[in-house]
């Protein structure tokens, strides 16, 4: 829109230059061929050339004014333009600082499960250690085993027998199995082995 009004000023500009240069031309005429008093052709051509000069004046300042104001309205789009990019970082930014620490929470996660399967991983090798331990005490091939079973029942003078006969046991070798089974709701009969000399 701009180019054009530019160039309806410029072609208003010359059309009121050939319009100047034709009142000239015509004041001359009217001294050469028609006798016209000098001094009321000179007014006559003064008036003309005053309103042509005032219409030129007239023209460049409406051409002035109407770029101003194209200045102006491309200065507040810019602005308009810098808000909405500067609005389009600050949410890119706010996106990747919830990105980061998105990022930073999986990794943390991931660490921590890292470290639970690293402790579980310890756990069981010291698992299997103590297993092999236990395997290599006992070797299945060359290792044989004798039992015992001992015959308890609950009353409240029991603890300190059990705690008294399972003690000589241990002195002696034996280790704990298990219970082997039931008698009623206060018999019991408990297992020990150990391996045969």
């Amino acid at each position: 829109m701009k180019s054009g009004f530019n160039i309806f000023i410029v072609v208003a500009l010359l059309s009121l230059i050939s319009l100047q240069a034709f009142v000239v031309i015509q004041n001359q005429r009217m001294l050469d061929e028609e006798g016209i008093d000098p001094d009321v052709a000179e007014r006559l051509f003064k008036s003309s050339n005053d309103q042509i000069s005032n219409l030129i004046a007239t023209l460049k300042a409406a051409s002035d004014g109407f770029q101003n104001h194209q200045e102006n309205e491309l200065i507040q789009l810019e602005r308009n333009l810098t808000e909405i990019v500067d609005s389009h970082f600050v949410k890119i930014d706010l996106l990747n600082d919830q990105s980061a620490d998105l990022l930073d929470s999986l990794l943390s996660n991931a660490q921590s499960g890292n470290q639970v399967i690293e402790n579980l991983v310890v756990t069981l090798d010291d698992l299997l250690k103590t297993m092999g331990e236990k395997i290599n005490e006992y070797p299945l091939e060359k290792t044989q085993f004798e039992y015992k079973g001992v015959y308890t029942v609950r009353d409240y003078d029991t603890i300190n027998t059990l705690e008294r006969d399972f003690n000589s046991l241990g002195k002696q070798g034996w280790k704990f199995g298990g219970y082997a089974m039931n008698d009623g709701t206060n018999g019991r009969v408990v297992m020990f082995y150990r391996p045969k000399e």
